[in-house]
Formats: C-alpha cells, structure tokens, sequence
C-alpha cells in the first residue's frame, strides 16, 4: 500500500496494473520516474539505459 500511496494511486488500482488488466497512463510512469529515481526506459521497455561516454 505504501507504493501505491507514494505514486498516487489507490491499492486496487494497483493490484489492478499488478494483474495486467490495463497498462500505467504516461503520467503514472512519470510519476514513478520522479518518486523513485527510474528511468523511464526501464519501465517502460525494462531495458537499462545505456550510457555514452563523451570521446577525449
């Protein structure tokens, strides 16, 4: 239940997404993004960003 509050959804609503009845709006992704530190990548396509080192 403390996810749920910490994103700002109800706990039906989340045992709702939980079971794959209907997929996170774009604004719940970017919430979960912002209240955790994510990045959008992985949660949207669970692939780990990757990271560009800059050339010397």
């Amino acid at each position: 239940m403390k996810f749920a509050n910490i994103i700002g959804i109800s706990q039906g609503t989340l045992s709702e997404l939980e079971q794959d009845k209907y997929r996170p709006s774009l604004d719940l992704i970017i919430a979960i993004k912002e209240s955790f530190n994510s990045h959008i990548e992985w949660l949207i396509f669970g692939d780990t960003p990757v990271s560009i080192e800059p050339t010397q």
